[in-house]
């Protein structure tokens, strides 16, 4: 072969090298280029993951506040007093009316009938706390038993759901004691709120250990009566203060989370703003709206009396919380004790004013009955004979 010469030998090489490396820039440009490609989508993939770690954030912050804020508007609702009484405010025990819910009065009642005269205004000091419970006291016959009757949710002595009860033990011989609880009515405002029971029970303890030392009845012949957020509070003092004998329970709820999830329900709204409401309450206000439930009162009769009513209609305190509060009381209801009840299935006639509730009307509608079975029981429980 023959051998080229070296000057061409040398432009040949040179050439080569230029080639080589246009190729080299070439490659180099398009590697630069996919390098920035891959950089720019890296960034995109960056920046999307900032916006939704951002989001997230958000969310997350704003989460618990909203639950929080929806929870204070729930626990308000649940908890608010209403010191004016309604439409009872004028209510006196010599005259009373029967009211609706929307303050009407119900004129098919024969309230006259129920009107009793006699009572005194009088004062309870609850021992250890700043507090006194406005009241009214009904001296009874000689020798016979007292009760105590507690009044509902936002109400006090003056409402017909403690008056008309109040009426057919006194016309029975019965002294009785109808107190305001606190935060109601003209009873010392505590913290303005309404706690189911929790501080509440205290009020019926004082009031029973008023009646004892103020007119030396025998402990063991001081009964209770609640209708319904009183009949709550009624149970839970019937638990922890085991020397009281008997108890008249008319629409208590058997837990109060059950009954705050149904209530939420039948307004159309979603149940889980019951928990907010409670975990609210927990966090700034020191106070469980589930502590305290009935269904552990009723589980400790022993050898005492109890009596459960519930009305099947009953649209606010529905009937199963009676049923349960009855199995419970039954199952717990010692040799010596008893426990009676009434589930009742009435309405009122003029339920377009009632508002779709017919809660605590069964002593409206059928009186005769509420009073033989109301007088029947502590008859029962104080073992008094009648001729």
């Amino acid at each position: 072969m023959k051998k080229e010469p070296w000057w061409k030998q040398i432009l040949i090489r040179s050439r080569k090298y230029d080639d080589e490396g246009h190729n080299n820039k070439d490659v180099q440009t398009r590697e630069s280029q996919r390098v920035g490609l891959d950089g720019e989508e890296r960034g995109k993939k960056l920046g999307r993951r900032k916006i939704i770690a951002i989001i997230s954030v958000i969310i997350l912050t704003l989460a618990p506040i909203s639950y929080l804020l929806v929870g204070s508007i729930v626990y308000g609702q649940i908890a608010a007093s209403d010191p004016a009484c309604g439409s009872h405010d004028e209510n006196e025990p010599d005259e009373f009316w029967v009211h609706h819910y929307n303050g009407t009065r119900l004129e098919s009642f024969p309230s006259e009938s129920y009107w009793f005269n006699g009572s005194e205004n009088v004062t309870i000091d609850i021992p250890d706390e700043d507090i006194s419970l406005d009241a009214w006291w009904k001296e009874g016959d000689t020798g016979m038993p007292a009760i105590i009757l507690i009044h509902g949710i936002r109400s006090c002595k003056k409402n017909h759901e403690v008056l008309i009860p109040a009426s057919m033990l006194v016309e029975s011989g019965y002294s009785v004691l109808i107190p305001t609880m606190r935060d109601h009515g003209d009873s010392t405002r505590d913290d303005g709120r309404v706690d189911g029971g929790i501080t509440e029970w205290n009020d019926v303890i004082a009031s029973w250990n008023w009646v004892n030392k103020t007119h030396d009845i025998p402990k063991s012949e001081i009964g209770v009566y609640g209708g319904s957020a009183g009949a709550a509070i009624a149970a839970w003092a019937f638990h922890k203060e085991t020397g009281i004998q008997a108890a008249f329970l008319d629409s208590s709820w058997y837990d109060f989370e059950r009954l705050m999830k149904e209530e939420l329900e039948f307004s159309g709204l979603p149940t889980f703003l019951g928990d907010a409401g409670v975990r609210y309450g927990r966090l700034f206000t020191g106070v469980d709206l589930t502590e305290n439930p009935p269904s552990e009162a009723v589980a400790n009769v022993g050898d005492r009396n109890i009596f459960i009513l519930g009305n099947i209609p009953d649209k606010r305190i529905r009937i199963h919380h009676a049923t349960d509060l009855w199995n419970s009381a039954n199952s717990s209801v010692g040799e010596s004790g008893f426990v009676d009840g009434w589930f009742s299935n009435v309405v009122l006639d003029e339920a377009e004013n009632d508002g779709p509730y017919d809660h605590l009307v069964t002593m409206v509608v059928e009186p005769n009955e509420y009073k033989n079975r109301l007088v029947t029981f502590y008859d029962t429980a104080f073992m008094i004979e009648r001729n």
